[in-house]
Order: C-alpha cells, then structure tokens, then sequence
C-alpha cells in the first residue's frame, strides 16, 4: 500500500519533496537497510534513488515503444 502525504518539505532550501509512505514486508525491509548500508545511503536515500531509476528506465522504455 502506498500513500501520499499532502505535507510538503522544504529541503535546505533547495526544493519541495512530498512524503510517501510504503507497506512492505519486514524481509524487503531488512534486505534494503544491508542495501542501504552497503553504499552508506539512508533507507530513504537509496528508496529515492531506485525510484528515480526505475522511473526513468520506464520512460525509456515508452519512448522506445513511439520512436
């Protein structure tokens, strides 16, 4: 299950980021805490980052498909 919080953040005053919050279970929760440790991210770092990626790969993929 997978929430948007209508509450904005202002980061360093840099920019605006919503809040999400995500149901996943405690086994995907461990494996991406040692993820995240690996690369000396926070969880939330490395959520954002593979968000972004996977994001990005599915434009690419649409972009493929009307090219």
């Amino acid at each position: 299950m997978l929430s948007v919080s209508k509450m904005q953040k202002d980061v360093g005053g840099k920019r605006k980021l919503e809040q999400i919050s995500a149901y996943i279970t405690p086994e995907l929760k461990t494996k991406l805490e040692q993820w995240a440790e690996d690369e000396a991210r926070s969880l939330s770092s490395l959520v954002v980052y593979l968000l972004q990626k996977a994001v990005k790969e599915k434009d690419k993929q649409q972009s493929d498909h009307t090219t």
